[in-house]
């Protein structure tokens, strides 16, 4: 039996009640037709920097041209350097992926368009969460979608292509 492909998902989007506000964003999708073509390493950031569930909502603003990752409530609460630091050690144990789904609009893992704000609340732009860019910079070519792209089916067709293209690219291990 030939093995399966593995994707790292965020962990959300499989149903796992990981969100700060205890639930989940589970995606049918992913988690019932993907499943049967894909193994999936599930990954959510935020738990992954120790923080709890439920938990205050955060996001991303932007602090001169440093984009920071702090609690809504009270932006002195900024976790800024541990989300970087994680996310770079654990960037370095996700060679073995041929793929990676992540959640839209998330201050971790949202690839694109995550609103940003000044300290004073306003809206001042939009970019990446901070594990997403992180992602992103270390496997470049790595195929990474969020899930609200893969609910266009030639986007979906698009990127299992290149997760195929990318996964024959590869040394074998």
């Amino acid at each position: 039996m030939k093995q399966k492909l593995i994707l790292g998902v965020s962990s959300c989007l499989l149903g796992n009640p990981v969100r700060y506000d205890g639930n989940h964003k589970r995606n049918p999708y992913i988690a019932d037709i993907l499943s049967d073509y894909f193994d999936f390493e599930v990954f959510c950031p935020e738990t992954a920097i120790g923080l709890g569930v439920p938990r205050p909502p955060m996001q991303l603003y932007l602090d001169g041209n440093n984009t920071r990752l702090a609690q809504v409530a009270d932006s002195s609460i900024d976790l800024t350097q541990q989300m970087q630091v994680m996310a770079a050690e654990q960037c370095k144990q996700l060679g073995h992926l041929n793929g990676f789904i992540l959640k839209s609009r998330s201050p971790s893992c949202g690839k694109q368009g995550v609103t940003l704000f000044d300290y004073s609340g306003e809206i001042v732009g939009s970019g990446a969460g901070l594990f997403a860019a992180t992602l992103v910079r270390a496997f470049p070519s790595l195929p990474v979608e969020e899930e609200t792209m893969l609910e266009d089916a030639a986007l979906r067709e698009d990127f299992i292509e290149r997760v195929i293209a990318y996964a024959a690219s590869k040394p074998p291990i």
